[in-house]
């Protein structure tokens, strides 16, 4: 029994390190499953955890994270949360008609 708690542990760590190199990519994948749901909620605290994990040199992909981050908060009704995010997505460079004002 105590000689399986080391192995188990080992292999837990694995896991652990091996599923964290895609933590953005698989937050947004939830996030896009949860907006097409309806979840705006789930959504965009999916797309916010999505935004946390992205390198901030990696500029196009944080700002269409961002944008996400945004449409799901203004479908959800957080206008606040909504325009500062929009305004995240534009100062990294995207831009679109709802943006621009």
């Amino acid at each position: 029994m105590y000689k399986l708690i080391p192995s188990a542990l080992s292999l837990l760590s694995l896991l652990l390190l091996g599923g964290s190199c895609n933590n953005a990519e698989k937050a947004i994948k939830r996030g896009d499953a949860a907006l097409a749901l309806g979840e705006y909620a789930e959504a965009a605290g999916q797309y916010r955890k999505a935004y946390s994990r992205t390198a901030p040199k990696e500029r196009i992909k944080r700002g269409q994270v961002a944008y996400k981050m945004a449409d799901a908060y203004r479908r959800y009704g957080n206008v606040a949360r909504a325009t500062a995010a929009y305004r995240n997505a534009e100062r990294y460079g995207l831009t679109d008609t709802l943006t621009q004002y």
